[in-house]
């Protein structure tokens, strides 16, 4: 879908604004405006300010933990595109179990012809693991649009003391590699891997993952996008906050 949007200039008012805990910055050439494939961020100039919106597509990382009352006045707000998590794999019992909110989320995207994508997040420990999560959502999602990748989402537990915590870099490379081929390889979907800014350098090989769509999670210490990251190679999508706000 080529279209160009109208942003509206009032992204900054946080007048009557609700908290939504993670806003996504999916970055675009301004030439091509194709504003349904986030190219690599290295290939476009950082946008100088919050209004540049012919640069930028603002989103929102949506799940069971997150609440959203009025989907138009969010997308009024200038949010085009959502990343709904589908579901997960237990901590401790390693179980594949559905978001609560996974199929709400993504008739209400629907509805408000939200640009859509999905991610997973894994406790995988064995490639075997990974191959299991990416066709739980194949199953899951059927025929289902999608705009954007299905991510695996790489990172810690809250507890830090589970099952793919004590992973080392070369396994959990394996995890996040493992996922990815098979979502290419039995789907038309992309596939992509989300994690932040130090768990990209310090817990994975990120040179055998360049070929996947890259969605960094780097909040700096303005949540603005006038501060650019810093990190060092490309990435499509930026998390750039945590403490996004919407109507």
């Amino acid at each position: 879908d080529t279209k160009v949007y109208d942003y509206e200039k009032n992204l900054k008012k946080e007048t009557n604004m609700k908290k939504i805990s993670r806003i996504i910055t999916c970055l675009v050439p301004i030439l091509l405006l194709n504003l349904s494939a986030c190219q690599p961020q290295e290939t476009i100039s950082p946008p100088v300010e919050l209004e540049t919106s012919d640069s930028y597509l603002l989103g929102v990382d949506l799940s069971a933990f997150n609440h959203v009352e009025d989907w138009s006045k969010m997308k009024n707000a200038g949010i085009r595109f959502c990343i709904i998590r589908l579901g997960y794999r237990g901590n401790t019992t390693a179980q594949l179990r559905l978001d609560d909110k996974a199929i709400e989320y993504i008739q209400s995207a629907q509805k408000n012809d939200m640009h859509l994508g999905l991610y997973f997040f894994s406790t995988a420990i064995t490639k075997e693991e990974a191959e299991e999560e990416a066709q739980f959502v194949l199953d899951s999602i059927g025929n289902l649009t999608l705009d954007f990748p299905i991510f695996i989402d790489c990172e810690f537990t809250s507890e830090r003391n589970k099952r793919s915590d004590y992973l080392n870099k070369e396994q959990r490379t394996t995890v996040a590699k493992s996922f990815c081929e098979y979502i290419k390889n039995h789907s038309s979907y992309r596939a992509g891997i989300y994690s932040n800014y130090h768990f990209f350098l310090n817990n994975l090989n990120i040179e055998e993952l360049t070929d996947y769509t890259l969605w960094l999670a780097h909040y700096k210490k303005i949540d603005t996008l006038m501060e650019k990251s810093d990190f060092q190679y490309p990435y499509s999508f930026w998390q750039f906050t945590n403490k996004g706000k919407v109507p």
